[in-house]
Parts: C-alpha cells; structure tokens; sequence
C-alpha cells in the first residue's frame, strides 16, 4: 500500500499531503465515522437494485482513500498521475476526492491542508527522488519487466 511506503517517509509524506503523519491519523480517526454515516445515509435513501453490501466490495481501505483525497486537495499532480500512483482508474481518483472533500473542507482550518501546484509528477519526483522507488504495482500482479 502507497500508505505504507509513505508513512517511512514523513519529511515526503508531509510535503505531499501537506499534513504530519501524526495530523493525517488524527484526520483519519475524526472524518471516518463522519464517512461512514454519509455512506449509510446515501445506500439507505432511494430505490435500490441489490441489498446494502451485496455488490463489488472496495479496493482501497479509508486511509488510501484519505490519502488520495488529501493529494488532490493539495493540488500537486493531476488526477492521471495521482491515478497512476495508486494504479486505480482516474475516475475512481475524483469519486474518492469528491466523497470526503466537503468532510475534509470542514477539518482543513485545524488540519491545514495546504494548496501547492505543482506541473506534474516528473517535476515530484526531481524533487522527492524517493518517489520513483515507490512500488506501484496492484496487489497479486507481478511487475513487468
């Protein structure tokens, strides 16, 4: 998990997220019951074609997807790069961002997620070589050589 890999890293997990690895857990730890309401709140309202849980279960756990949101709230890569990162489909990076971003706007003022742009992920990795050892392959898929 780039979480994982990351968390070894605070001075690049700081600059990435724009949040300490000790601010980004205690984030976690007050938006995920906050999350998991509006979850509920959004499968219990209207019709429903299968009963609650009875579809394709999530790939990413909460703090990936956290993690995922805080980057494109930082505004550092684009959404294809942050997708790349985390070897998930672009659209998959805006449902992320777009289900915790009004949570996150909320905390942003005691969290202080900073904006900082930058061009693109070449321009990342000059400035965090570190990135480019990161493994970015799925799990139960083998590197292509």
């Amino acid at each position: 998990m780039i979480y994982q890999t990351l968390r070894q890293y605070p001075e690049l997990f700081q600059a990435m997220t724009g949040l300490t690895i000790p601010a980004f857990d205690a984030l976690h730890d007050e938006i995920k019951p906050l999350w998991q309401e509006a979850e509920t709140a959004t499968k219990r309202s209207g019709l429903r074609l299968r009963r609650i849980g009875a579809g394709r279960k999530y790939g990413a756990g909460f703090r990936e997807r956290l993690l995922v949101a805080c980057l494109c709230e930082r505004r550092l890569l684009p959404t294809a790069e942050i997708a790349a990162l985390f070897s998930i489909h672009p659209s998959t990076v805006n449902r992320y961002h777009y289900s915790l971003r009004d949570l996150m706007q909320k905390k942003s003022a005691s969290y202080r997620i900073g904006k900082q742009e930058r061009s693109g992920l070449t321009e990342l990795v000059d400035a965090f070589p570190v990135l480019a050892e990161l493994d970015s392959v799925p799990l139960g898929q083998e590197r292509i050589k």
